[in-house]
């Protein structure tokens, strides 16, 4: 069986280094791999697009790019939803939707001191877009782009972080704000730009005409950005201007982003997910001051069609709301320096809302401009469709009609009766004459191609306490709104010195304004309930934060590529974890020498389990053997690995960062992705059951691609299974063991998704553990009442991992039968004797191949060199 193992791993070594050599040989003499995605060049590209109509992707579709940003609102819940636009006095017309006069704040270029590009839109005063110049984008497969990362994509219809105002002097606490602001044109002034510390600030005011609805009150946007931070200023002012002394009691409401883009959706979890958080006032010390986040799944909102209202805490009031997916946020965060000592607690309250969802179903009956569907539930519902997403959809063929129709795509023109599709819908904001609020079906899709998660969007909406704003007194509320990683902490850890964020900065996000709690924060599930209060939540996110730091100065002190500092901290956990680990294996190996005894003692009390019981534990007390000393090993070993885990869940360096070993056919790339699967093969998203995204979810999904590391990272934990583990001494042991190697193939296919990263860490892990098994000393066969005797190592570590030959029970020391201490101390007469007769032992054998002569000469050498 060891000899088995051993041709085994030998074959598995031998396969990398061929593997190694192919991709080696293919490098130096083969054609030259696509240029690398880096952002930078795509940025010309990028500006070239323009910022008026379709985001980054349109003209620059490419194979399996990610979709276009998510569509509009639909399904807030009533309350939430703008009440419609009254008549407007004397205002500018509206402009319209495909032609608004933007204005821009930062650059849309790699090397630009500027981290952030953000293009505002007049018609609103809301945010259009927001691009991070210092990542690059990731498609929805979770494969790189040459293009950088849209936070927040452009949809002219759906703008992000609009100010809707409730009707003046109105206090009741189920008012919906009027959105008017929302679809009116505000007059412009800007961008100013202006130095200050050396670091360039640039500012766009928007302000909005006189209306009648909101009396003699006007609302100033001033949104800025500077170079350098992760966040836009946004400054609301309310002033009276109609000259009255009075006072008017004024609220308003202000929406979050929309549209985050969910790169890797087949293999991630973290989706469209919403965050509150609330901090304890007059509470200036970080250590003291209570957070409290809450968090809603995006599972949640949707079975719900909206999420649960924040239930503000006495004592506290909110910090931050916002939107985070796997990697990033954006989310609306109160300012701590306002104006004029304006306290921090002027939002009342704070809640996501569904903006697009999606309906499986069966088409009823279709018109000109609308269908019924009789929903899966059972219920009809009616869809609209504009001429806007008519437009949309047809400019989506022209750019790419593959890719189009790969996705599952109907055209609205191909709706007919007693079709069975998907619909992606919104909703209106104002209602239509019979009270009912329209859905607006914004895509037709493939029922079997589309999946809920991944097209479901939300967003968060905050709205203000009502405050008195008079001639003398106007109203100021600061805000920052902040886009970029959803781990603060690693902006103080950038691959390259242009991506640096000042520390005081950092240390502004972390400790004075919470947003350090986005990620390290107890769980929000029952779990989260025991392991917070126990500590355990705490332990983790040190360990968690401690792994991010090591590979973190692994990579930028010493220069290596991600996958070895993988490799680096396998090896320094596992060295520092030797004295355990090695007193684990040695109790093992003790356990298999006493199995002929524990078989007797079995025979012997086998209709008395208690009196084998304490036989049991009296031989182990005799031998100095504890049971139970395997599991320490496990138990240390899961807090690194879970803080490993959740490191690459959250690691902005890990993602995108891999091997990136080209494959010739089918042209692809493996592994270029640590934080993902390594995707080495694709099959295709059409296979029933493995990879079509409505079996999103089931454990029988696997998604489009082969991934082999997890497949060797299984294979090398049950071969370290079956060999490290005692044999079986009666038939239940027996079924546990074979329950054991079971639930490893079942566990596999869990973590078939896993990030290809964390599958580098399982695998340098195991083959750890099997050179540290290989490498122990050997132990004597037990006699009966006599304790087993320990053998010493001999040979070196070449020595050891040539082994013993097959058919013999030598030492991978010596040839021939082991040497006594005499022996050993023989001349070079026994030393040809050996040589003798091991050349006839081969002879006999019938094996007198290259590999066996050269075991022969480096068993001479190696006893030579003992011998000095």
């Amino acid at each position: 069986m060891r000899q088995q193992t051993k041709n085994i791993l030998l074959f598995i070594v031998l396969m990398g280094l061929c593997i190694a050599a192919f991709y080696g040989l293919k490098y130096l003499f083969g054609p030259p791999p696509p240029p690398p995605t880096v952002p930078g060049e795509a940025y010309q590209a990028v500006a070239d697009v323009g910022v008026g109509s379709g985001g980054l992707w349109q003209g620059l579709s490419q194979e399996l790019m990610a979709e276009p940003g998510a569509p509009p609102p639909p399904a807030a819940k009533p309350e939430e939803r703008p009440a419609p636009a009254p008549v407007v006095a004397a205002t500018t017309p509206p402009t319209p939707a495909d032609s608004p006069k933007l204005k821009t704040l930062g650059e849309p270029n790699g090397a630009s001191k500027f981290h952030l590009y953000v293009v505002l839109d007049p018609r609103g005063a809301g945010v259009r877009r927001v691009v991070l110049n210092k990542f690059q984008q990731a498609n929805y497969l979770g494969r790189p782009t040459n293009l950088p990362e849209e936070l927040v994509p452009a949809d002219p219809d759906n703008l992000s972080n609009l100010l809707l105002a409730y009707e003046i002097n109105d206090k009741k606490a189920d008012a919906r704000p009027l959105d008017t602001l929302g679809k009116i044109e505000w007059a412009v002034d800007g961008p100013k730009s202006e130095e200050k510390d050396g670091r360039v600030t640039q500012s766009v005011t928007f302000t909005s005409p006189r209306l009648k609805e909101l009396g003699g009150l006007q609302v100033k946007k001033i949104f800025s950005l500077t170079q350098g931070e992760y966040h836009i200023g946004l400054e609301v002012r309310v002033e009276r201007v109609d000259g009255e002394a009075g006072a008017v009691a004024f609220r308003y409401q202000l929406t979050g982003a929309h549209g985050l883009p969910v790169e890797g959706r087949w293999y991630t979890g973290i989706f469209r997910n919403a965050l509150i958080g609330q901090v304890e006032k007059n509470k200036t010390d970080y250590n003291s001051r209570g957070v409290d986040r809450n968090y809603q799944a995006l599972q949640q909102i949707s079975s719900s069609e909206g999420g649960d209202a924040l239930a503000l805490r006495d004592g506290y009031f909110i910090r931050y709301a916002g939107v985070a997916i796997q990697y990033f946020a954006s989310v609306i965060v109160v300012d701590d320096k306002q104006a004029d000592g304006q306290n921090q607690d002027f939002l009342a309250g704070a809640r996501p809302t569904l903006e697009t969802a999606v309906v499986k179903g069966v088409v009823k009956s279709v018109g000109a401009d609308d269908f019924i569907l009789v929903r899966s539930d059972g219920k009809e519902q009616t869809f609209t469709i504009r001429q806007q997403d008519k437009d949309a959809e047809a400019q989506a063929i022209r750019d790419d009609e593959a890719r189009f129709k790969a996705d599952g795509r109907i055209p609205f023109a191909d709706l007919q009766p007693n079709q069975k599709l998907a619909v992606v819908y919104s909703s209106g904001s104002s209602p239509t004459a019979d009270g009912e609020y329209p859905s607006f079906a914004r895509q037709l899709r493939d029922e079997s191609m589309t999946q809920a998660l991944w097209e479901d969007d939300v967003t968060v909406r905050v709205s203000t306490a009502a405050a008195d704003v008079t001639k003398d007194h106007p109203l100021v509320h600061k805000y920052l709104l902040y886009n970029g990683p959803v781990k603060v902490m690693l902006l103080d850890q950038p691959d390259t010195a242009a991506e640096r964020v000042a520390p005081g900065l950092v240390n502004r996000y972390i400790y004075d304004l919470n947003l350090n709690s986005m990620t390290d924060y107890q769980s929000a599930s029952w779990i989260g309930s025991i392991t917070g209060p126990t500590g355990i939540s705490w332990m983790l996110i040190q360990i968690t934060n401690l792994m991010h730091s090591v590979l973190w100065f692994l990579h930028a002190y010493l220069f290596i590529p991600y996958i070895l500092c993988i490799i680096c901290l396998t090896v320094m956990v596992r060295g520092a974890m030797f004295p355990v680990s090695r007193k684990q294996a040695m109790t093992s190996m003790k356990m298999m020498t006493l199995a002929p005894e524990m078989k007797k003692l079995q025979e012997k009390y086998k209709d008395d389990r208690q009196s084998l019981a304490a036989a049991q534990m009296e031989m182990y007390r005799k031998h100095g053997v504890n049971p139970f000393g395997t599991c320490w090993l496990l138990l240390l070993q899961m807090p690194i690995f879970m803080g490993l885990y959740y490191s690459l869940q959250e690691s902005i360096h890990f993602r995108l960062a891999g091997v990136s070993i080209w494959i010739p056919w089918p042209p692809w790339s493996w592994m270029p992705n640590l934080s993902a699967p390594d995707m080495l093969l694709w099959w295709t998203e059409y296979i029933p059951l493995i990879s079509q995204p409505s079996w999103y979810g089931w454990l029988c999904y696997l998604g489009p691609y082969l991934n082999i590391l997890p497949v060797v990272a299984v294979t090398l934990m049950l071969f370290q299974q079956k060999w490290t583990m005692p044999p079986p001494t009666d038939d239940q042991q027996a079924q546990q063991q074979k329950m054991m190697k079971y639930m490893m193939i079942f566990m596999g296919l869990m973590f078939y998704k896993v990030a290809s990263g964390l599958c580098i860490y399982f695998i340098a892990s195991s083959v750890w553990g099997f050179a540290e098994r290989r490498f122990l000393p050997k132990k004597k066969q037990a006699t009966e009442g006599e304790p087993p005797a320990e053998d010493k190592p001999e040979g070196g570590i070449l020595s050891k991992l040539l082994g013993p030959k097959p058919g013999n029970g030598s030492t991978p020391s010596s040839s021939g039968p082991r040497r006594t201490d005499g022996e050993s101390r023989g001349g070079k007469g026994k030393r040809a004797k050996r040589r003798q007769e091991s050349k006839q032992r081969d002879k006999d054998e019938g094996d007198g191949s290259m590999f066996q002569r050269l075991r022969a000469w480096w068993a001479d050498i190696l006893e030579q060199a003992r011998k000095k």
